[in-house]
Parts: structure tokens; sequence; C-alpha cells
């Protein structure tokens, strides 16, 4: 029989690291060592806060999980999200996004990469 290699964290003992801007916040669930190739992460995000537009070499899957944003694309138009929903981006310019909460209190998403090697490139 073989051994659980399974790894239980809670949110509340993982660090933060340090934020992408004012008013965002990041605590990585997976990291370097733990997993094999996943990237998740959980981000927080201050009412009005504005995350940079930009775009990765590999896709990313967003899961809202409270509050509202609005995601713009590369044709700069806005698509409102709501707890519950989610967003793939494709690989490349195509997936170009920035997230900005327009809720009155804060939002929350789940970030979730196929690869921890991955490169991004903003464009504000």
């Amino acid at each position: 029989m073989s051994k659980s290699e399974i790894i239980f964290r809670r949110l509340d003992d993982i660090n933060l690291r340090e934020p992408l801007r004012p008013g965002i916040l990041v605590k990585k669930l997976c990291e370097k060592g733990s997993a094999q190739k996943l990237d998740v992460g959980y981000m927080w995000y201050e009412t009005g806060t504005k995350g940079r537009k930009h775009y990765h070499d590999t896709e990313e899957l967003q899961l809202v999980l409270y509050g509202t944003c609005a995601v713009n694309d590369i044709e700069d138009k806005d698509h409102i999200l709501k707890a519950g929903e989610t967003f793939l981006c494709p690989p490349g310019p195509s997936g170009t996004h920035g997230i900005r909460n327009t809720g009155d209190f804060p939002m929350c998403l789940i970030y979730i990469y196929p690869t921890q090697d991955y490169q991004t490139k903003y464009l504000e």
C-alpha cells in the first residue's frame, strides 16, 4: 500500500507575499517544493483597487470567491463577474486582462496556472 503524500494547509497559516500594488494582497497556495507543477493563489482586492493590465505565456483560470469585479480585456471591454464565476485567459496577448474591484467591499479570487514557470508581460 502506498504512503499518502497529500499536503494539507490552512489559509491562515500561509504568509502573505509582498503586495502586487497597494490594496492587492496575495497568498500562494502552491509553492515550488509543494506542488510539482501547479501554481495556485488567493488574491484579495480592497474596494476600488485595480490591477495592472497584463498577459502570460501560459493559460490562467480565475474564480471569484466573493465580491464583484470588472475584467478588462485586450479590446478594452469590461466583463463584470461576481462570486462563483470564472474566467479563463489563453496564453499570449489574446488573454490580456486587468482586474478592478467594482463592489462596495473587498473582492477575492483564486488563480490557477498549470505551471510554476511562466512569464508575465505588463501593458501598463
